[in-house]
């Protein structure tokens, strides 16, 4: 809404913004043009000195220094511009009518400087749609468009601000501005190049990614209206064909660029698919991580997955129906009007968790693969005396095995020696780990912390589960591993546990696991979760270190 008048003869600016408030969205354009007109008439009469004394050039030396900055615009005098109320009521008419008069100053054949004198004069009065207003807010125009859910406005900012930026540089002396990449060579003064100025393919990044004071972006934002699959679909399929398109489709900016705008996050740690799927927007998030084959098919046959799925998202996802749910029950009159939304957080729910549990599926096979790879490798740079030299020293060491009791069926599997020399010093410390204990009549068995159950005859409850995958896969990940996670990998060998029981699902570990194994995974899990952390760590340092050097 319009700044409130701080004095009783409200500024030509407030009185666009009224004039701008009171139009109907989709009011004609010729209605458009009997309002503002009248307003818009901007004296540009005045002689170039006079221009240059109040448009003064300090915004050129720093243009020259730093291409880029003509992107950032912060404004300190006004709450709202004429620009952002347009947004706001997405009103296109009054958007395109600002456009026309950007458009006029242009096409004049007046000196460049004067040019460029008359384009900082209309924007003092518009606006500009990457200015960001000085109230607590600091809402741009693109923000006030999201939240109104105007998506035929994005295109229109982008234009404006390219026509601003062609008129700020006087340096380059561009005539058409950005839509060609370029500018035309003068004499004596070269074309700049895509890297030096930013093109519409900036524009539009910087137009979706603009934050206001809680770090909100606009794609953040969007999923508060009713058009946000149409909002955000809409500004990556602009940047995303700009991106094709920018130097003949050889572009550094790819799509991980756009990824990770969609998957940037707020104050609050939000992303956008955070966002949409704990209100529901269930076409957003088709949109974002694509449709479960399940459910018959790819709604759009375009669509792929734009962002990763994280457990950050289906955490926020379950606490929003919780809270939704909670609701609903305390408030019966209120399960007809949200019925619908709590349905729809239910299926982004479970979509969710189906690309989840996908994604955990192919990162677990990829490192699988990659254990593989680096064990043929290995096995493959040995040489032919290496091997006759092991294989004499095998025959020196006799058997060497390890045996592991596994309680519930009395049977030993035998764990051979490695073909590795370092391997054997590991099943000694495997043996020696503070997680096994020794029975009294010799065997070896994994301590467990958790509960104790009480079985007759003795018997463990440690059972073997003969549904288990082949043990080739436990084999190349402990290989990886092995020396660096010996007791991980004692509490697996005793308790008959395979790698892709950490995968299991909840149903999974209640059909396939005892008591003993569920603890025993859960301490692997807990240990795993603090090396992350402890990554985490690790890199902020190294970050902290390569700001430094910088």
């Amino acid at each position: 809404m319009p700044s409130t008048p701080s004095t009783s003869h409200p500024t030509l600016e407030e009185r666009i913004c009224q004039q701008i408030f009171a139009l109907p969205p989709n009011c004609p354009r010729a209605k458009v043009h009997t309002v503002l007109d009248p307003l818009l008439e901007v004296d540009f009469s005045d002689t170039e000195d006079d221009i240059q004394r109040i448009f003064h050039d300090t915004d050129d030396e720093r243009i020259e220094e730093n291409p880029s900055a003509v992107l950032e615009y912060h404004s300190t005098t006004h709450d709202i511009t004429p620009l952002m109320v347009a947004c706001d009521k997405c009103n296109q008419g009054c958007l395109d009518y600002m456009l026309e008069k950007f458009l006029q100053v242009a096409k004049t054949k007046d000196p460049v400087r004067l040019r460029r004198a008359k384009t900082r004069k209309l924007r003092s009065l518009l606006g500009n749609p990457l200015m960001d207003a000085s109230n607590e807010n600091r809402n741009t125009a693109m923000h006030h468009a999201a939240t109104a859910g105007c998506w035929t406005a994005i295109a229109t900012l982008q234009r404006i601000q390219s026509l601003l930026i062609m008129h700020v540089d006087q340096k380059l002396g561009w005539e058409e501005g950005l839509e060609q990449h370029g500018a035309k060579s003068n004499a004596g003064v070269s074309s700049p190049t895509i890297q030096s100025t930013p093109s519409r393919t900036s524009i539009l990044l910087r137009l979706g990614l603009a934050r206001n004071s809680h770090n909100d972006t606009p794609l953040m934002m969007a999923t508060q209206s009713s058009h946000a699959y149409q909002f955000v679909k809409t500004w990556y399929d602009l940047t995303w064909k700009e991106v094709q398109a920018m130097n003949g489709g050889s572009s550094a900016l790819t799509e991980t660029t756009l990824r990770e705008a969609l998957e940037a996050t707020n104050d609050s740690k939000d992303s956008c698919l955070s966002l949409a799927s704990s209100l529901g927007q269930i076409d957003l998030v088709y949109f974002l991580v694509g449709r479960d084959d399940e459910e018959g098919g790819s709604k759009d046959s375009t669509i792929t997955t734009k962002v990763n799925v994280t457990a950050n998202e289906v955490l926020k996802c379950k606490s929003s129906l919780h809270k939704m749910e909670q609701t609903l029950n305390s408030n019966p009159t209120l399960k007809k009007q949200y019925q619908s939304q709590c349905d729809n957080v239910k299926a982004c729910l479970k979509l969710l968790e189906s690309q989840l549990a996908r994604t955990s599926e192919r990162v677990a096979k990829e490192l699988l693969q990659e254990a593989e790879l680096a064990i043929n490798t290995n096995g493959d740079s040995f040489s032919t005396d290496d091997k006759s030299k092991r294989k004499k020293k095998k025959k020196t060491k006799g058997k060497g095995d390890a045996l592991i009791s596994t309680g519930a069926t009395s049977s030993v599997h035998a764990q051979q020696e490695s073909t590795k020399p370092c391997d054997f010093q590991s099943e000694q410390k495997r043996e020696s780990g503070a997680i096994l204990t020794t029975l009294p009549d010799g065997k070896i068995a994994v301590r467990v912390m958790g509960h104790k159950e009480e079985t007759p005859n003795g018997q463990s409850a440690l059972g073997i589960d003969q549904t288990f995958v082949s043990p080739d896969a436990t084999d190349l990940l402990r290989e990886r591993f092995r020396g660096i996670s010996s007791e991980v990998d004692s509490v697996m060998s005793a308790l008959c546990l395979d790698v892709k029981c950490l995968l299991y699902s909840d149903h999974g570990m209640a059909l396939n696991l005892s008591p003993a194994q569920l603890d025993a995974v859960q301490q692997i899990l807990e240990k795993q979760l603090e090396s992350v952390q402890k990554a985490r760590e690790i890199q902020r340092r190294m970050h902290e270190i390569g700001e430094q050097v910088k």
